[in-house]
């Protein structure tokens, strides 16, 4: 298995690659709550912007015992899109955006 801080730079990679400054402003706001709140003891999820499941959550993580765990974050909670079309979820437009973004990956953490 990798080390923690190979598996940082691969999750960093991964991020800045496939969602540019949103990914890697995900891996700096999971690094933060890490640190912060658990002091540094989850282990380095994959974190990715796409749809969850069934596009029935904002956000949804998956842990399995042989597999490092994986965080989806909704695109829709970094709002943007179409400004005309009413959010899911019962969520209002104004809510939408990066302390939104920042809620729901605490909420997976604390699944972690």
């Amino acid at each position: 298995m990798a080390t923690k801080a190979a598996m940082q730079r691969a999750v960093r990679l991964v991020a800045e690659t496939y969602y540019g400054d949103e990914g890697l402003w995900l891996c700096q706001a999971f690094d933060a709550i890490n640190r912060k709140l658990f002091g540094n003891s989850l282990p380095q999820p994959l974190i990715t912007i796409e749809m969850t499941k069934w596009g029935r959550c904002p956000s949804w993580s998956r842990l399995q015992e042989d597999c490092p765990p994986h965080i989806v974050i909704h695109p829709v909670l970094f709002g943007g899109g179409d400004t005309k079309q009413k959010p899911p979820w019962g969520l209002k437009r104004a809510w939408l955006g990066k302390q939104l973004v920042f809620d729901a990956l605490l909420h997976e953490c604390v699944h972690l």
